[in-house]
C-alpha cells in the first residue's frame, strides 16, 4: 500500500514539474509578430514633414497563422541613445490595447522645428506576449515658419543671362560635425553640389506647383558631405516649367533664382548656417540652352571645371544679387523624388541614311539617354526623339507636335566623354543620332526612365501573354506621366496637369505603387477647382480613395472643406441634378474630329456628380460631422432619383441611349435598382458581343469600369476580351501594332494623339480586383475579399500588392477540373475567401479538409463559391470536382 501511495506521489510529482515547466515554457516563449518595417507620414525616415503631429505606422511580419497585434507601445526621443535605453523624452505612449497598426498620431511633446525625432515600437501578440523592439527609425520636422529661413533668395545680376547659371561660395568649419542639412528651393530646377558631389540622387527638382501659393523646397542630411576646415558649396539652375510651359499648367516666368540654407551642428554644442547670400558668386555654365519641350545643349568647351570645390579660381565670376520670393509659402516637400528608376539598352540600332543612326528602346517611357563617345573638340552630336519611326527607319515625331524634343552635346575632345541632360526630359521609345563619328552601340547610349520614385510595387501576371503586355502597358504609362504631377502624355508640348486623366486610373494605381504621399500632393496642386465633375470632382473622389487603401484620415481632414465646397457648388449651379457640361467618356472611338472626342457627356458627368456627393457623406460619418453626412446623402439619394428619371429606359433595360458607358455608369456606381442590374448587365453585354462583336467602345471612364461590371454580373470571359481584343478598337489591336504603352486614341494616327497616354490604363484596377480578385473592403486592406473570375481561357493569374500592413496575393490556377487557390494575408488583416465550386468536389485547404484547417472558419456558400474567412497566414486552397 505504502509503495502503491509513493509511486503516486512520484507520478504527481513528475505530472506537476512537467506542468511547471510547461507553463515555463510557455511564459518564455516568443511572441508570434515581429515589427519589420516602420513608416512616419507613410514614408521611411523622411527627411522632412511639413507639420508637428505625423502619422506613424509599421508592418508586422509572423512565420504563423492567426497571428495579430492586440496592444502596442511608442517611444519618441531627441537621442537615439535615449531609445536605446527604453527613454521615450518626446513620446512615450504606454501600452495601448489595440489592433491598429497603422495612422496612429503622434501625442507627445511638439518638436522644434528642424528637429529630428527618433522612434521605435513593440507590440503585443494575440497571447500578450511582447515583441522585440523595433529598429530605430526617425523623422526630421521641417522649417514650418518664414522666421526659420535667414537665407535669402539670390539671382544673377543680369536677369537670365545664362541658360543654367552656376553659383558658388566657400566656407570653413571649425571642430566636429555632429550633423547636417541642407534645405534647398531653386526655379526653375535645381541642382546641388557640395565639394565637387551631387547632393542625392533625384532629378528634375523642385515638383511643379502653384508657385504663388507654395514652393516645395527639399531637404538632405549632407552630413557626410562636408569637411572640417575648408568647403565649398555650388547650385545650377535650368528652366524647368518656365515662360515655355504650356499655358495650361503652372509656369514660373520670372528670372531663375534659388534659397538654400545649411545648418550645421558641432560637437562643442555650436551650429553655424550657412546660406544663400551676396557672398555667392555666379558664371554661366556649360549648358547653353535647355527647355522642358525643345531639349537641352551641353558645350563641354565651357565646363568650369572643379567650380563646387574649394580653392577653384573665381576671379572671373560674378556678384550675385539679392531677389524676391516667388510668392508662395515654403514648405517641405513630402512627395517621393523623381529619379533615374531604370537604365535600359537598345534593341537595335540602325543608320537609314548615311551617317544618321536610330536606336530603338523597344519601349516607350519618359527620360533621356545617356552617351559616352569619344569625339574630336568642337564635334557634336544631335539626340532627336520620337514615339515612332516612318517606313524608312527615320524617326517620325508626329506626336511630339511643336515640341523640338533635341538633346545636343559639344565635345571638348578629351577621350571618352559622358552626358545626359539635366533640365529636360522626352517622351520617347526611338532616338535619331547625327554627328557620331562611330556607329553607336548598347555600350554608348543607353536608356535613363525616369519618374517618381515608388520604391515597391504590386505585380501581375497570367497564362494570357496578351493580357500580361496590357498589363505592363498600363504600368509603364502610369509611370511615364508620374513626373511631379500626374500630365497627360511626357512627349509633346503639354505634360500639363491633367485631374480627368488623373481621376481614371487612381484606384489602378494604388494596387501598383504607395500613392499616399504623391497624391496628397497633388490634392494640394488641384483642390480649389470648380469646374465641371470629370475634371474637378476629383478632389472629392481621391481622397476617399487614399482613405479607404490607407486608413488615415488625416487625408479626409486636409480636404474636407474642400470637398464640401465643391459639391456646394455644383447644387447650385444644377437645379435639377442633372449635370450637362463637361467632357464625358472623353476618346471614345471616333472621327478623329475635336467634336467627336466627347461622348455621354451628361450621363457620365451626372454619376459622377452622385458618387462626388455619396463621397463627401461617407467622409462626414468618418469625421463624426453627421449633420453634414445626412444632407450629403439626401443629396446622393435625389441625384439618385432623377438620374435613373432622366436616363433609365424600362422597357429596353438600357440608360440613356443605350451605349456601353451610359449602362456601365449606373451598374459601377450603384445608381441601377437593384431589381434592374441583371437586366441592364445583360443589355451591356449584349451590346458589346452582339452589336460591337466583342469590342468595347468606351472612352477612359468606360473603360476604367467596363471590366469590373462585366465581371460582377458573371461575364469575366467576355471582359477579358474585350481588354485583349486584337481588333480595332482594342488594347491587343494596339499591341499588335507595336505599342508599348497605351495610346490618347484607339486608333494609330490622326487627330490629336499621343502613344504614351495613361488615362486608358484604369483597367489595371480590374487586373488586380477581379481577374486577380482582390478587393479592400476594410479601411487600409483591414478586411479584403479574394473572389478572382475565373475564367475559361485563363490558366492561372498571380498577383501581389503592397499594403499598409504589409503584402497581400493571390495565386490561382486551373488545370482540368482541379483548381488550387494561394493566399497570403498579411498581419493585421483577415479576408474573406471564396472558392469557386459546383459542391460536387470536397475543398482543401494544405492537404486537409478546409473545414477542418487551422486557422479556417467556414461561412457558407454564395454565389456559385463556397466561402471561408483567414486571418494572417498562408493559405493554399484545393478543389477537384
Amino acid at each position: 500500500m505504502a509503495s502503491t501511495l509513493n509511486s503516486r506521489y512520484v507520478i504527481y510529482a513528475l505530472l506537476s514539474l512537467v506542468i511547471i515547466t510547461h507553463a515555463g515554457l510557455m511564459a518564455k516563449s516568443p511572441c508570434s509578430i515581429q515589427v519589420a518595417r516602420l513608416y512616419c507620414d507613410h514614408a521611411v525616415n523622411p527627411p522632412a514633414i511639413d507639420h508637428r503631429k505625423p502619422t506613424l505606422s509599421w508592418i508586422l511580419s509572423s512565420t504563423q497563422r492567426g497571428s495579430r497585434q492586440t496592444a502596442y507601445r511608442i517611444l519618441v526621443s531627441r537621442k537615439p541613445s535615449s531609445i536605446r535605453h527604453g527613454v521615450g523624452d518626446l513620446w512615450d505612449s504606454g501600452k495601448v490595447v489595440s489592433d491598429n497598426s497603422t495612422a496612429v498620431v503622434y501625442d507627445g511633446v511638439a518638436p522644434a522645428d528642424g528637429e529630428l525625432c527618433y522612434w521605435q515600437v513593440r507590440v503585443w501578440d494575440e497571447l500578450s506576449r511582447p515583441s522585440a523592439w523595433s529598429e530605430p527609425g526617425h523623422w526630421q520636422v521641417g522649417l514650418l515658419e518664414p522666421s526659420d529661413w535667414h537665407a535669402k533668395w539670390i539671382a544673377e545680376a543680369t536677369s537670365d543671362k545664362a541658360a543654367a547659371p552656376l553659383f558658388r561660395r566657400e566656407f570653413s568649419l571649425s571642430g566636429k560635425i555632429i550633423r547636417a542639412t541642407a534645405s534647398i528651393y531653386g526655379l526653375g530646377w535645381y541642382e546641388l553640389y557640395l565639394n565637387g558631389a551631387k547632393v542625392g540622387d533625384q532629378v528634375l527638382a523642385p515638383p511643379n506647383s502653384h508657385y504663388d501659393r507654395v514652393n516645395l523646397y527639399d531637404t538632405y542630411d549632407v552630413t557626410r558631405l562636408l569637411r572640417q576646415n575648408e568647403n565649398a558649396a555650388g547650385v545650377m539652375l535650368g528652366g524647368g516649367y518656365d515662360s515655355s510651359y504650356s499655358r495650361w499648367g503652372w509656369k514660373w516666368e520670372k528670372s531663375k533664382r534659388f534659397i538654400l540654407q545649411i545648418h550645421i551642428e558641432m560637437a562643442d554644442g555650436s551650429h553655424k548656417d550657412i546660406v544663400s547670400d551676396q557672398q555667392w558668386r555666379t558664371h554661366e555654365g556649360p549648358i547653353t540652352a535647355c527647355g522642358i519641350y525643345s531639349g537641352e545643349t551641353y558645350d563641354a568647351r565651357k565646363e568650369q571645371g572643379d567650380w563646387s570645390t574649394f580653392g577653384f579660381d573665381e576671379k572671373d565670376w560674378s556678384p550675385v544679387v539679392e531677389t524676391d520670393s516667388p510668392g508662395g509659402q515654403l514648405v517641405a516637400n513630402t512627395m517621393p523624388p523623381l529619379r533615374v528608376a531604370q537604365t535600359i539598352e537598345p534593341v537595335s540600332i540602325t543608320e537609314p541614311r548615311p551617317g544618321v543612326f536610330v536606336a530603338d528602346m523597344g519601349q516607350n517611357f519618359a527620360g533621356w539617354v545617356r552617351i559616352r563617345m569619344q569625339g574630336q573638340r568642337d564635334d557634336s552630336v544631335r539626340l532627336h526623339y520620337s514615339e515612332l519611326i516612318d517606313s524608312t527607319g527615320m524617326i517620325d515625331p508626329w506626336t511630339n507636335r511643336r515640341a523640338r524634343a533635341t538633346d545636343i552635346y559639344v565635345f571638348k575632345g578629351s577621350g571618352i566623354e559622358s552626358y545626359e541632360p539635366r533640365f529636360t526630359y522626352h517622351g520617347f521609345r526611338y532616338v535619331e543620332i547625327t554627328g557620331a563619328r562611330k556607329k553607336p552601340t548598347a555600350e554608348t547610349i543607353q536608356g535613363r526612365v525616369v519618374h517618381a520614385d515608388f520604391a515597391t510595387e504590386g505585380t501581375f501576371a497570367s497564362s494570357n501573354t496578351t493580357l500580361n503586355r496590357v498589363a505592363q502597358n498600363f504600368r509603364w504609362s502610369m509611370t511615364s506621366n508620374f513626373m511631379s504631377i500626374p500630365t497627360d502624355c511626357p512627349m509633346r508640348d503639354e505634360r500639363t496637369p491633367c485631374s480627368m486623366d488623373s481621376r481614371v486610373y487612381e484606384d489602378g494605381a494604388m494596387y501598383l505603387f504607395p500613392m499616399y504621399r504623391y497624391y496628397r500632393k497633388w490634392l494640394r496642386d488641384s483642390r480649389g477647382g470648380n469646374g465641371n465633375p470629370d475634371w474637378d470632382g476629383d478632389q472629392v473622389l481621391l481622397p476617399w480613395r487614399l482613405y479607404c487603401c490607407y486608413g488615415d484620415t488625416a487625408i479626409l481632414r486636409e480636404n474636407y472643406d474642400a470637398m464640401k465646397n465643391y459639391i456646394d457648388t455644383l447644387r447650385n449651379r444644377t437645379p435639377d441634378l442633372i449635370y450637362r457640361g463637361g467632357y464625358g467618356d472623353w476618346c471614345a472611338p471616333n472621327q478623329g474630329t475635336w467634336e467627336s472626342y466627347f461622348s455621354n457627356v451628361a450621363a457620365v458627368n451626372s454619376a459622377l456628380f452622385f458618387q462626388c456627393a455619396e463621397t463627401v457623406a461617407q467622409s462626414a460619418s468618418i469625421l463624426n460631422d453627421e449633420a453634414s453626412a445626412k444632407r450629403y446623402r439626401a443629396l446622393a439619394d435625389s441625384i439618385r432619383v432623377a438620374y435613373n428619371a432622366a436616363f433609365f429606359n424600362p422597357g429596353k433595360n438600357s440608360y440613356g441611349n443605350g451605349s456601353q458607358t451610359e449602362d456601365i455608369m449606373p451598374l459601377a456606381l450603384n445608381i441601377t435598382p437593384r431589381d434592374q442590374s441583371e437586366k441592364v448587365a445583360g443589355h451591356l453585354a449584349h451590346t458589346i458581343l452582339i452589336d460591337k462583336d466583342g469590342h468595347l467602345d468606351t472612352g477612359i471612364t468606360g473603360t476604367e469600369l467596363i471590366g469590373d461590371v462585366l465581371c460582377d454580373h458573371g461575364y469575366g470571359n467576355l471582359a477579358l476580351q474585350v481588354l485583349t481584343q486584337s481588333t480595332y478598337p482594342g488594347f491587343g489591336n494596339q499591341i499588335k501594332l507595336g505599342a508599348t504603352t497605351t495610346w490618347e486614341q484607339w486608333y494609330s494616327k490622326g487627330g490629336m494623339n499621343s502613344h504614351n497616354h495613361a488615362m486608358f490604363s484604369g483597367a489595371a484596377a480590374t487586373l488586380f480586383s477581379r481577374f486577380g480578385g482582390v478587393q479592400p473592403i476594410g479601411v487600409g486592406y483591414r478586411k479584403l475579399v479574394v473572389k478572382p473570375a475565373v475564367i475559361d481561357s485563363l490558366e492561372w493569374v498571380r498577383v501581389s500588392i503592397e499594403t499598409v500592413r504589409g503584402r497581400v496575393q493571390s495565386k490561382w490556377q486551373r488545370r482540368g477540373k482541379n483548381f488550387t487557390l494561394e493566399v497570403e494575408v498579411p498581419v493585421g488583416a483577415e479576408a474573406e475567401v471564396h472558392i469557386p465550386a459546383t459542391g460536387k468536389g470536397e475543398i482543401f485547404e494544405s492537404g486537409v479538409a478546409a473545414t477542418k484547417a487551422s486557422g479556417v472558419k467556414y461561412l457558407g456558400r454564395r454565389e456559385q463559391a463556397e466561402v471561408y474567412d483567414v486571418g494572417s497566414g498562408v493559405y493554399r486552397f484545393s478543389v477537384s470536382q
